[in-house]
C-alpha cells in the first residue's frame, strides 16, 4: 500500500521537461511500490507521459488548486526549477519542499554535468536517491501526419523560442538543397512568421515546394512528425530533445550558455543523437545577442549533413 506522495515539478519549456524525464524510470523502479509519484509539467506536454501508467501526470496549471485542497503532511514536493509562488503554496499545504537556491546551491549555470544529473542531486537531497539517471522515459500519444511526404524526409527545425537565435536562413536553404540532392524530402518546422526570418522562410517554402509547419503544432502531431522522420536537424531546442528521446537520428547545434560551452549540460539524450558545438569565444566588446548570432551563423552546412550521415551508418 502506498504511504506517501512524491510530487516532481518541472515548470519549464519542452526541452527542460524531456531531459529531466530521465529521473522518472529509476524513481518508479525504486519507490513506486510505497510512493505515489506525480510528474507535473505544462498541460501542453502531458501527451508525452499519458501512457506511463506508473506515474500520475498533472498539469502545472492545476497545481495551485491542487495545493488548496490537498493535505501534504508527510509528502514531498521537488521543484526541478524554482517556482517561488507554487513553492510557498506547497509549504502552506504541508509539503516538504526542495528546490534550487534553497535546498542546494544553484550551480547549474556552470554546466559541469547533464541536466538530469542535477535533477538527481536535488532528488537525493529530498531523500529519493536514484543514482545515474537513465534516458528520458516517454510514452507519448501520437498522431501520424496526414500530409507527410511519400519518400523519406528530414525535418529541419528552422525556428526558435522568443528571441533565441535559430539557424540562419542561408543555412536552412543550403541544408535543404543538399539533402534534396540526396533524394530526401524536406520539412521545415517551428517557423514563427512574427519574426522576419521566419516569415521569409515561409515565403521561400512556397516557392521551393517545401512543406513548412507552423510553430504551434499539437503535441501528438509533433510526435508523429518527429517519430516518422529519417532525421532531424536543428538547435538545442525542445523539438530536438524530443526527437532524440524518441530515437530519431538527431543533430543539434548547441549554442553558448552564459558564454560557456553548454553541451555537457544540454546535450541530446538518445541512442542516435549528437550535438555540434563550436569552439568560438566571444569578442570582448560583444553583447550576448551578437555573440550568439555570430555563433549560429558560423556553422557549416556540411557539418550538419556529415554528422547526420554518420548516425545513419
Amino acid at each position: 500500500m502506498r504511504t506517501r506522495r512524491l510530487l516532481v515539478v518541472r515548470p519549464d519549456r519542452l526541452g527542460d521537461c524531456v531531459v529531466s524525464a530521465g529521473v522518472l524510470k529509476p524513481l518508479v523502479e525504486r519507490y513506486a511500490a510505497k510512493t505515489e509519484i506525480t510528474w507535473c509539467v505544462k498541460r501542453e506536454y502531458l501527451a508525452l507521459w499519458e501512457k506511463v501508467s506508473a506515474i500520475q501526470p498533472m498539469a502545472l496549471e492545476e497545481l495551485g488548486t491542487f495545493f488548496e485542497r490537498a493535505n501534504g503532511r508527510g509528502n514531498t514536493a521537488v521543484f526541478l526549477n524554482p517556482e517561488r509562488a507554487l513553492e510557498a503554496r506547497a509549504k502552506q499545504a504541508g509539503y516538504r519542499v526542495f528546490s534550487w537556491g534553497k535546498t542546494l546551491p544553484d550551480t547549474r549555470k556552470h554546466c559541469k554535468k547533464p541536466e538530469a544529473a542535477y535533477c538527481a542531486d536535488l532528488l537525493e537531497a529530498a531523500g529519493f536517491p536514484i543514482g545515474i539517471p537513465a534516458r528520458p522515459w516517454l510514452a507519448p500519444r501520437a498522431r501520424a501526419p496526414q500530409n507527410a511526404p511519400q519518400k523519406p524526409y528530414v525535418l529541419i527545425h528552422a525556428g526558435a523560442f522568443g528571441q533565441k537565435p535559430s539557424l540562419c536562413a542561408a543555412t536552412v536553404l543550403a541544408l535543404s538543397e543538399a539533402l534534396a540532392a540526396r533524394g530526401l524530402a524536406i520539412v521545415w518546422a517551428g517557423l514563427d512568421t512574427r519574426r522576419e526570418e521566419g516569415a521569409g522562410l515561409m515565403d521561400a517554402a512556397g516557392k521551393r515546394n517545401i512543406l513548412a509547419l507552423g510553430a504551434a503544432l499539437p503535441m501528438e502531431e509533433l510526435v508523429g512528425w518527429l517519430a516518422g522522420a529519417r532525421g532531424v536537424i536543428g538547435r538545442d531546442s525542445g523539438l530536438s530533445h524530443l526527437a532524440a528521446a524518441l530515437g530519431t537520428p538527431t543533430v543539434a547545434l548547441v549554442g553558448p550558455l552564459a558564454k560557456k560551452l553548454a553541451a555537457r549540460r544540454w546535450g541530446l539524450t538518445g541512442a542516435k543523437a549528437t550535438t555540434i558545438e563550436l569552439p568560438m569565444a566571444p569578442l570582448w566588446f560583444e553583447s550576448d545577442r551578437r555573440y550568439q548570432r555570430r555563433y549560429f551563423d558560423a556553422v557549416k552546412t556540411m557539418a550538419f549533413i556529415e554528422t547526420l550521415e554518420a548516425l545513419w551508418r
